[in-house]
């Protein structure tokens, strides 16, 4: 049964019994904390392209809102878009079904928009990933009525089905060599400091160990860590060291550090992230 219809005797905007239902179960409901009518337009038998159908129900929608407002809850309303296609958050409040009414009547639209093939296929690579239909998804805020982050987020889906934020992911694939090296310098020397080095590659190299570093370094590949290394080495910004009891020269530190000056000392135990 719709929450909207037309009065059966007046043939005027109207709720329906089953949004007088909803509402007296929402007050008795004891700790509330989340409230999601999803989607909206089963729940509505109103034409909403027309500007006053609109307007009634986002009038009555901000009222859910405040009753579950009033038990600290938030209210979230699902909408679909219109069949065209979308590449910004201007073009995805653009492409809401029904009139802007719809989107100028609630506090908050947050868009989740497909990218073009070419697009989504870019970022797979960038990402390491492979390319499935409609497994990238953009999103953001397209209407707000305060302050908030109007970021795009670069969307993975899992296989769950689950949408991962990979937005750091795309911006750290998308930095020069020379953006990073200096991170990757700094997170070696201290991971040295803190008696867990690393070597260039193997068991405690830098791409096994990858996830200790900062974040940008997550989605870095194997070869591409291994050559920055090299790069380090190279520029002398990193030497290669022999431990104590040891034949090979393979522990990386910065010059002067513990680790080059051939006092390392090897800590057990966790091991934490060395970029923090």
């Amino acid at each position: 049964m719709p929450l909207f219809a037309p009065d059966p005797a007046t043939r005027g905007l109207a709720t329906t019994p089953a949004w007088t239902e909803l509402e007296r179960q929402l007050k008795a409901m004891p700790g509330l904390c989340l409230v999601v009518l999803d989607p909206l337009q089963p729940l509505c038998a109103l034409d909403l392209n027309v500007p006053e159908n609109a307007q009634f129900v986002c009038s009555r929608l901000a009222a859910l809102a405040a009753l579950a407002a009033s038990t600290g809850a938030s209210a979230i309303v699902s909408h679909h878009f219109a069949k065209r296609e979308a590449s910004t958050p201007e073009q995805a409040r653009e492409a809401i079904r029904g009139t802007g009414g719809l989107v100028d009547g609630v506090r908050s639209v947050y868009a989740l928009w497909s990218p073009k093939e070419e697009q989504a296929r870019t970022l797979c690579q960038a990402l390491g990933e492979p390319f499935e239909r409609a497994r990238v998804v953009m999103g953001g805020v397209v209407k707000a009525n305060g302050r908030a982050n109007l970021n795009v987020t670069t969307f993975l889906r899992d296989s769950r089905g689950l949408l991962i934020d990979r937005s750091k992911d795309v911006t750290c694939a998308g930095k020069t060599d020379v953006d990073l090296l200096p991170a990757l310098r700094d997170a070696i020397a201290r991971a040295a400091i803190e008696g867990k080095p690393y070597t260039k590659t193997g068991g405690n190299g830098v791409y096994e160990r990858r996830h200790e570093l900062p974040q940008a370094f997550h989605a870095i590949g194997k070869h591409r860590l291994a050559d920055w290394v090299g790069t380090l080495l190279d520029k002398q910004e990193l030497v290669m060291s022999m431990a104590e009891g040891s034949k090979l020269v393979k522990w990386l530190d910065v010059p002067g550090g513990p680790v080059a000056r051939g006092e390392a000392v090897f800590v057990a135990g966790h091991v934490g992230g060395a970029g923090r």
